[in-house]
């Protein structure tokens, strides 16, 4: 409910120049504030895939409109799949 008064009063300060421009600093501040949690949040999670779920992902794919692909693991190795995105 405070976001949408906030809001509210991003508009009417858009509105009537003469208002008081309380809203920008506020919006700011939560914006800034949302940004720095959705960052704490991103550190937290783990991107490291479990080496037994990487394994089984190796191996031939084929696709009829796209073609072929190989997965590996080893380190530096790229995509053989020019057709693929």
């Amino acid at each position: 409910m405070r976001r949408c008064r906030r809001a509210r009063r991003a508009v009417i300060e858009a509105i009537f120049p003469r208002a008081r421009p309380p809203a920008a600093a506020t919006l700011d501040h939560f914006a800034r504030l949302t940004a720095e949690r959705a960052a704490a949040g991103a550190r937290a999670v783990s991107r490291t895939p479990d080496a037994a779920w990487l394994r089984s992902l190796v191996g031939r794919y084929h696709n009829d409109r796209l073609g072929d692909v190989a997965l590996s693991t080893t380190a530096g190795a790229s995509r053989s799949a020019p057709a693929w995105p």
